[in-house]
């Protein structure tokens, strides 16, 4: 499960990377880890080593989902660009 679902915050990494768009990555970084907190906290635990990674699995898609609301005005900026 893991490369389906952390492929889209290290494709939206490197975009963010590429725009040199670092507040906001910085911003999305620090919502995603109180996500990431807050999951560990809740499951590991009562899972263990499964609720583990599982927090993990959602600090990926929470890295993703943080980051996407930004791609737009990245977008945006390329095409104005060019």
């Amino acid at each position: 499960m893991t490369p389906v679902l952390a492929v889209w915050c290290f494709l939206l990494d490197g975009i963010f990377i590429g725009a040199t768009r670092s507040v906001e990555m910085r911003n999305a970084m620090f919502a995603a880890l109180v996500i990431f907190l807050g999951s560990w906290w809740a499951l590991a635990g009562s899972y263990g080593n499964h609720g583990l990674w599982a927090a993990l699995l959602i600090f990926y898609v929470a890295r993703a989902v943080t980051l996407l609301p930004f791609h737009g005005s990245v977008r945006r900026a390329a095409l104005r660009a060019q």
